[in-house]
């Protein structure tokens, strides 16, 4: 088990899930080297979506990339959600290698885009060393929710807990998995749903939307 020196506040603790109350670039330093199997995460994509969706925001995201990388073990996969809007950006990291791009289709559009209306997100996979595809699936996951998850969730940006049990899957099975911006804590939720990986360590420094995190895994 892996075993993090809580300077953050843990806030949720289950069998397969911990959920971190702090910042993600003062948590990932305390946590041992090449001791996660997989990153999945939601970082934020600097296009103002929300006020913690700032170009600063993002920022963050590629200034903890030697972190990402120290973590993860020799042979590792690094998962994120990303924006077509600002998609050049994620090929800023030096140390991963591009891997593929999934695409989250969703039932109806959701947004407008300069074409017209968004129904789709990408999910861009990368890696460390030469990690296995666990679980093989379509590059094409609908945006829906795992069965058991009957909670309705009103934020737009929780994202589909049968996609995250899908990407859990694929590329964190039975292994440890970080998410370093938990958000409202969506694949902590489909793991605790499914138990798919051995843990799921999220980070989240904003305390609502951690708080809510808490409030669904305990639903």
């Amino acid at each position: 088990m892996l075993t993090i020196p809580e300077e953050g506040n843990v806030i949720w603790r289950g069998d397969r899930s911990l959920l971190i109350l702090g910042d993600a670039r003062e948590i990932l330093p305390l946590i041992p080297s090449e001791s996660v199997d997989a990153i999945i995460t939601d970082p934020p994509y600097g296009i103002g979506y929300a006020s913690y969706d700032s170009e600063e925001s993002a920022e963050v995201f590629f200034e903890l990339e030697e972190e990402f990388f120290r973590v993860l073990k020799p042979h590792s996969w690094f998962v994120f959600w990303w924006s077509q809007k600002n998609l050049p950006e994620a090929f800023r990291f030096k140390n991963f290698e591009y891997c593929w791009m999934m695409i989250t289709a969703y039932q109806r559009a959701n947004s407008r885009c300069p074409l017209g209306w968004k129904a789709y997100q990408p999910i861009l996979i990368f890696r460390k060393g030469s990690p296995k595809v666990l679980a093989k699936r379509q590059d094409t996951i609908p945006g829906i929710e795992l069965p058991s998850f009957n909670i309705k969730v009103k934020q737009r940006d929780f994202k589909p807990t049968y996609v995250q049990a899908t990407l859990l899957a694929m590329f964190g099975q039975n292994g440890v998995v970080l998410d370093p911006f938990a958000g409202f804590g969506s694949l902590l939720v489909a793991n605790a749903a499914t138990g798919v990986s051995r843990l799921v360590v999220g980070i989240e420094k904003d305390e609502e939307r951690a708080r809510e995190a808490a409030r669904l895994l305990s639903c």
